[in-house]
């Protein structure tokens, strides 16, 4: 019985607080919507390829690497993640899969640039004893950048 009139009493003080200045209750959700919408769209796919070609225009402004493909449906990459063939994903060698802080970049967004096409994909895995300069995409990712007879291309990649 105690918890129920603690709990109207609470009730009561949050109902008269936003009726006493309704203007500032408001405003403040208000303020966290527009933060909260703001974030979403510094968070769009639209906003990253948007800010990944301007930073990218000439190649020396990105890191080169070779790009190849594989099939993710094998098994569940290192992050977990059960991919199916055109998953928008890339597999990166050991020395990129683990941040500064020694996480992982599991989900971190990166562009990838091949002559005039650029792609922005997903990291889903951890291409254990690949080249530090290796990218590994599924076929169908590849196929947006370069025809698959190629195999293997030279990229220019940032992360987004």
């Amino acid at each position: 019985m105690g918890a129920n009139v603690r709990t109207m009493a609470l009730l009561a003080v949050a109902v008269s607080v936003a009726l006493s200045s309704p203007e500032k209750w408001y405003d403040r959700n208000n303020r966290s919507r527009a933060r909260r919408d703001l974030h979403k769209k510094a968070e769009s796919p639209r906003h990253h390829e948007k800010h990944a070609s301007v930073a990218c225009q000439h190649p020396g402004g990105c890191p080169r690497a070779k790009a190849t493909f594989f099939d993710p449906t094998k098994q569940k990459g290192r992050c977990g993640f059960q991919n199916r063939l055109d998953s928008k994903i890339v597999s990166v060698p050991s020395q990129h899969f683990h941040g500064a802080d020694g996480k992982t970049v599991c989900g971190k967004m990166m562009a990838i640039f091949y002559e005039d096409k650029s792609i922005l994909v997903s990291v889903s895995d951890e291409c254990i004893g690949c080249e530090q300069d290796l990218l590994d995409l599924p076929q169908k990712t590849f196929s947006m950048l370069a025809d698959v007879g190629l195999g293997e291309i030279e990229v220019f990649w940032k992360w987004v």
